[in-house]
């Protein structure tokens, strides 16, 4: 068995009020993995984009960019050392993007799951990994 959290709002909820503390924060150095009975699915932050391609050139509170986050579906489901080797978040390869291009606020966790624009993902367990690279095969 592996240590996954069994989903509740609290898992995903902000730890406190400085910014470091917020999950949004959290997931510049680490990836959600989020699972149904049946689905695996990964929640990262998306790679910077320029200010004019980003939302359309609109920025985010004080002038900065807004974070960007993608909701995917896992190819398989793996071990958590399987998923080491592939490297966190996932290639592109071994994933299914389902939501692209979302704002934090644009998520809306529930208690059975998540809402992400007009499509709910029901969860039962989370678990946040730091974010790595794959191991070169040299």
């Amino acid at each position: 068995n592996e240590p996954w959290l069994k989903y509740v709002m609290a898992s995903v909820a902000d730890q406190g009020l400085q910014a470091s503390k917020w999950t949004s924060a959290r997931l510049h150095s680490e990836v959600l993995y989020a699972e149904s009975q049946t689905t695996r699915y990964e929640l990262s932050i998306m790679e910077s984009q320029s200010p004019s391609t980003a939302n359309g050139g609109e920025s985010g509170f004080g002038g900065q960019e807004k974070d960007l986050f993608q909701w995917s579906k896992c190819n398989e489901i793996s071990p958590l050392s399987e998923m080491r080797k592939v490297g966190v978040p996932f290639p592109p390869a071994e994933v299914k993007v389902l939501e692209q291009g979302v704002e934090w606020e644009h998520l809306k966790w529930g208690p059975n799951g998540v809402h992400i624009r007009d499509n709910f993902y029901p969860l039962s367990r989370i678990h946040f990994m730091e974010r790595q690279e794959a191991p070169s095969s040299a």
